[in-house]
């Protein structure tokens, strides 16, 4: 892989594993069932077939200064290094993308997925925080 395409796709073949996947289930299961089947189904996946390290329900601390504030909670991150969060909905709100970039602040990682189960199609985001937005205090 080039470096400038690292760069625009940061983490490429990880997220292109999570992503196959999610497919996978989606194709088995379809979108009858409830988010945290899917969170769980992801896990088997993740764990059995595809060996990724993985940390289920992180919880990642907010902090000001220094102190903490607050708590947000992700579905995964795989490998360290991709958070994603699964939504079983008919169409994916804005307000999501824009809580995947809160997580990636205080995470200090580059890209995520929201990956939405709720569909006739596999729902897919991937958001990337450009370096400059980074809060080097969040």
């Amino acid at each position: 892989m080039r470096a400038d395409e690292e760069e625009d796709f940061p983490h490429k073949e990880l997220t292109h594993k999570i992503i196959g996947a999610c497919l996978k289930i989606h194709n088995l299961l379809g979108s009858a069932y409830q988010e945290k089947h899917y969170q769980r189904v992801l896990e088997i996946e993740a764990r059995d077939n595809l060996k990724l390290p993985y940390e289920r329900e992180k919880e990642i601390n907010l902090s000001f200064e220094g102190k903490i504030f607050g708590k947000y909670f992700i579905d995964f991150i795989f490998d360290n290094k991709v958070p994603v969060e699964i939504k079983r909905v008919k169409t994916l709100h804005p307000k999501w993308m824009i809580q995947m970039l809160r997580y990636l602040n205080a995470l200090q990682m580059k890209v995520g997925l929201i990956i939405n189960f709720g569909g006739e199609k596999l729902e897919v985001k991937r958001i990337i925080l450009p370096e400059k937005y980074l809060l080097k205090s969040a």
